[in-house]
């Protein structure tokens, strides 16, 4: 079976970046930038440039949902991780972006929840009740 895939809703990593232009402010009236040359602030300007582009580069890459023969991929806090169909309990849409995944925590009468805001949260649902068609997943349960 082809490998589809979709992208979280990472809206949530842009809420830190305001924080910079509040260290910004501190960092131009502080003594210790104080008397700094105009190629200072250049280059700490372009170093705050690149970082903030690695950080969304970094969002921008985690945010993928394979769905594959495998399973389901995606990037979790602890990495990245594959949950098989046969863990699968549930999939369920909340609202027009929501999903979450009941999955088998493979502990006796213990599952988890995995909640992510998807750009194409009915696509996705579509297509784990496609895979569950072809007999890969069960989302009655």
């Amino acid at each position: 079976m082809e490998t589809e895939r979709f992208r979280i809703f990472f809206w949530q990593k842009f809420v830190p970046l305001p924080g910079l232009v509040v260290l910004g402010a501190l960092l131009t009236v502080s003594p210790v930038a104080d008397g700094w040359p105009r190629a200072t602030w250049y280059a700490v300007v372009a170093v705050a440039i690149v970082a903030v582009a690695g950080y969304l580069a970094n969002a921008w890459a985690t945010s993928a949902v394979l769905l594959d023969e495998r399973g389901i991929t995606l990037h979790l806090p602890g990495g990245l991780t594959t949950i098989g169909y046969a863990d699968l309990i549930r999939a369920t849409r909340h609202g027009r972006w929501r999903v979450r995944l009941c999955v088998d925590a493979g502990l006796a009468d213990r599952h988890r929840h995995v909640s992510m805001d998807i750009w194409d949260a009915a696509g996705f649902i579509a297509e784990l009740e496609r895979r569950g068609a072809a007999g890969e997943l069960d989302l009655a349960a």
